[in-house]
């Protein structure tokens, strides 16, 4: 299981986490081991900004949502399957074939030494199996050995607590084949490479999860420290060149610095130019390598400037239009808190898989419960209610328009709000920026707590990457004034 097969790691994590040995054995470990999916050093440098690292699936807190995504991963592996039974059925298993494939990269990944590969090649042979489909020459025993092994395969990574379930499994396939007559290649098959691939991403997450907590200590105490030493190997051995990194730094300089903020000013500068991109920072051909573990990072934040704007907008929008006189109401029905609640809703919808479907969703929910609203205040309204609702659907998508004038604006005053507070001598409370600015303190105040944590892990970046690449930046600066 994942315990024995790294209790080596124990002695590691036990040493001293500040010492020069437990920083060596931790870069080795990295290095070694991790294999996610994921660059391994971008793990570390993630669990350093955000003092710990839980990798998973993305959980929607809206039961709505997440029912609406659910349905809509079960169709698209239903959809998967009867692909994958029509084939079969027509006798191509090419679509076979690769499943096995995938499913013997997912364990080498988990043991890739040369025993294990030769043992998967005897037992999983993709070729021989295809032939033997094909020609209809395998029997309920030889399918019940390959279910057997793959099996076994599973619990020799997985927690023994998983044990019980995994031979429930087993039983419950040794038994479809025990029936009378021929068995049901293509109803089986599924539900055999399925539930394997399943258990084998699970154990993959727990691996990696496993070794992340291990690790932190050492990651909180030198977390720098491990990311500068990774970095300086990397440029040493001419993995990274720093040619773009060097243009960047010099480009967001400015005379005006003092001497000893200059270095300091030049990177926040930088990376605030890079997030108010209308791109995806880390597609820019200019993005500079000192960053390359904050690619992930930079796009989050661009999205959630994005979100924020994109939610503000809606609700002026939805605002505006409850308020016009002519075509909605001619006053507000609704409290702060049914507002609070419609910005939750939005954002939730925005960064949901249907999108613009679920903000029209919300927006006739809340027509209505200003229609309802209107009504228990005795307040007369002369629009139909069907208008109405239409009405406030259509101006609640507007956003979604490229030619909606209002997004851009809201979205420009919102990193203009940030960038005040990056770009500073010193540290500054965001929440403090957005309350002494007027615009900001009207169309962004509902956002305070989101706007706050972007430029928390804005500023986290940039102090994370001084520390690493300070020395650096500066004799780059240095060269650039003496020319």
């Amino acid at each position: 299981g994942i315990i024995e097969e790294y209790g080596k790691l124990f002695a590691v994590v036990k040493m001293e986490a500040s010492t020069d040995e437990a920083r060596k054995n931790a870069l080795e470990w990295i290095g070694r081991n991790w294999d996610t999916g994921h660059p391994q050093m971008m793990m570390v440098h993630s669990m350093k900004l955000n003092h710990s690292l839980q990798l998973g699936e993305v959980q929607y807190q809206d039961p709505y949502t997440r029912g609406m995504n659910d349905q809509v991963q079960a169709q698209m592996k239903k959809a998967h399957w009867a692909l994958f039974n029509q084939k079969l059925e027509q006798g191509d298993t090419s679509q076979l074939c690769a499943e096995i494939d995938a499913l013997k990269k997912m364990l080498l990944e988990l043991n890739p030494s040369e025993l294990h590969r030769s043992k998967l090649q005897d037992q999983l042979d993709p070729t021989l199996i295809c032939q033997m489909i094909e020609h209809n020459a395998i029997n309920a025993e030889q399918i019940g050995n390959i279910v057997a092994f793959l099996v076994d395969e599973v619990k020799d990574y997985d927690m023994p607590a998983n044990d019980e379930k995994n031979d429930e499994f087993r039983a419950q396939m040794a038994g479809s084949l025990s029936c009378e007559g021929d068995v049901d290649i293509p109803k089986l098959l599924p539900e055999v490479i399925a539930w394997v691939s399943d258990k084998l991403s699970q154990i993959k997450l727990d691996k990696a999860n496993f070794l992340l907590k291990w690790l932190q200590p050492i990651v909180e105490q030198q977390g720098a420290e491990l990311e500068r030493d990774f970095m300086n190997d990397a440029i040493a051995k001419g993995e990274i060149e720093l040619s773009k990194t060097q243009c960047w730094i010099a480009a967001n300089a400015s005379d005006g610095d003092a001497a000893d903020a200059a270095v300091r000013l030049a990177q926040r500068r930088g990376v605030m130019e890079l997030l108010r991109s209308e791109v995806g920072a880390c597609v820019r051909p200019d993005f500079p390598e000192s960053l390359i573990l904050d690619r992930q990072g930079m796009q989050g934040l661009q999205n959630n400037l994005q979100l924020v704007a994109l939610t503000a907008a809606c609700l002026l929008e939805v605002k505006t239009a409850v308020e016009d006189p002519k075509q909605g109401m001619g006053f507000w029905p609704v409290g702060p808190e049914h507002m609070k609640q419609m910005r939750d809703a939005v954002m939730q919808a925005l960064t949901s898989p249907i999108q613009m479907a679920a903000v029209r969703m919300v927006a006739q929910q809340f027509a209505m419960l200003c229609l309802q609203a209107a009504d228990e205040a005795d307040k007369s309204v002369l629009v139909e209610e069907d208008k109405f609702v239409a009405m406030i659907e259509k101006r609640a998508s507007a956003i979604a328009n490229t030619e909606n004038a209002v997004v851009p604006l809201l979205k420009k005053r919102l990193e203009d709000c940030v960038a005040s507070a990056l770009v500073n001598v010193e540290d500054v409370d965001m929440g403090k920026v957005l309350a002494e600015n007027p615009f900001a303190a009207k169309c962004f105040g509902m956002f305070q707590v989101e706007i706050v944590k972007i430029y928390q892990m804005a500023d986290a970046i940039c102090n994370l990457n001084f520390v690493v690449f300070y020395p650096r930046y500066r004799d780059m600066l240095a060269g650039k004034c003496s020319e």
